[in-house]
């Protein structure tokens, strides 16, 4: 007598077709439970050369990525149909949506230290302030391991170029890690006006002002006591850049200048020393400082305000209790707390 699996092997063979079996055990890549519907990407996508987060997203199914131009201009995503502020996007644990549009802008968030990038579709993890309605998406830093030196060093068109180093230290215990990266582009493209006829029908224009230059500076630092951890992360990004405005009214004096300053701390603490894997206290405070500012002195963008700008802060506190009764059911109880500020202010000189 033959078992239904043998007799399929056989069958198989018979018609010179091959079957294999992969075997291999699954890595925890995160505390959050990835569900059926999530998609994961790791380092060896994100740090192509050239690629944007945006690029990035653009790969994963059910994300819609939506860009206003070069890569240093605004870049948005959005799942299975929701808009872009109805989805929450985090990085380094830190919700990173504006809160004046609602939406969070990609281009702001460098691939290169990222060590993956998980997209929950249908809805936000439990343990996300926001649930989102299409979902939720998370950028997860790279975190130091080992001692190593490290530079880059990228060429592009339009007058693109980038340079980054890091150094780390460390071992499995504790470890540490700080990266700078500058960038710049002078982005002074060439386009066909046809509004704008020569002797051929149309003038060729050159579009100017959409340069740009940002920073961007890491830190990082994990310490793992028993069987507990604690990680810290800052960030401060800075950018300053043209806006060019209209297609048919080019902006040519106007600038916008950003920063954000990011820092969360972590700490992973198990109840009882006997069964750490059991049940464990899970702490988090977290701080988003931004800044924008926009200046139009000669009023190419129809704002009714020579200077616009806008601050906003925000500082979440979180405690979380996971016990797992089993493999396969645990429980999950937090207690969250959020304070947010936002000041507009618009410079009296061109208010009405």
């Amino acid at each position: 007598m033959h078992s239904a699996g043998g007799t399929l092997l056989q069958h198989l063979k018979e018609h010179n077709l091959h079957c294999g079996l992969v075997e291999g055990d699954r890595q925890r890549g995160s505390d959050r439970d990835p569900s059926a519907a999530s998609y994961v990407l790791r380092e060896g996508r994100l740090h192509q050369p050239g690629q944007s987060a945006a690029d990035a997203l653009a790969q994963v199914p059910g994300v819609q990525v939506s860009r206003g131009g070069a890569g240093s201009d605004l870049a948005t995503a959005s799942i299975r149909g929701a808009s872009s502020a109805q989805t929450p996007i985090y990085l380094a644990g830190v919700r990173l949506n504006d809160d004046i549009t609602g939406t969070a802008d990609l281009s702001q968030i460098p691939p290169w230290m990222l060590q993956r990038v998980e997209v929950f579709r249908g809805n936000a993890p439990a343990d996300a302030d926001r649930l989102g309605i299409g979902g939720a998406i998370f950028f997860e830093p790279l975190l130091p391991r080992g001692t190593k030196v490290g530079a880059g060093l990228g060429v592009g068109s339009f007058g693109e170029l980038a340079a980054r180093a890091s150094g780390s230290f460390g071992d499995e215990r504790a470890g540490a890690m700080i990266a700078l990266q500058r960038q710049s582009a002078r982005n002074d493209y060439r386009y066909v006006d046809a509004l704008r006829p020569g002797a051929l029908g149309a003038e060729e224009q050159t579009r100017r002002n959409a340069d740009f230059v940002a920073y961007d500076l890491w830190s990082l630092g994990r310490l793992r006591l028993g069987g507990g951890s604690l990680t810290a992360i800052t960030n401060a990004f800075v950018r300053d850049q043209g806006v060019t405005g209209l297609t048919l009214n080019p902006a040519t004096a106007a600038r916008s200048h950003v920063q954000r300053w990011l820092g969360a701390v972590t700490a992973a603490l198990p109840c009882a020393r006997a069964e750490p894997d059991r049940c464990r206290i899970e702490l988090s405070s977290a701080a988003i400082l931004a800044d924008r500012n926009i200046e139009d002195p000669l009023g190419e963008l129809g704002l009714s305000s020579r200077r616009v700008s806008s601050r906003g802060a925000r500082v979440s506190e979180q405690a979380r209790l996971r016990y797992r009764l089993s493999d396969r059911l645990a429980l999950t109880g937090s207690a969250a707390q959020e304070f947010e500020t936002l000041d507009l202010a618009l410079d009296a000189a061109w208010a009405a």
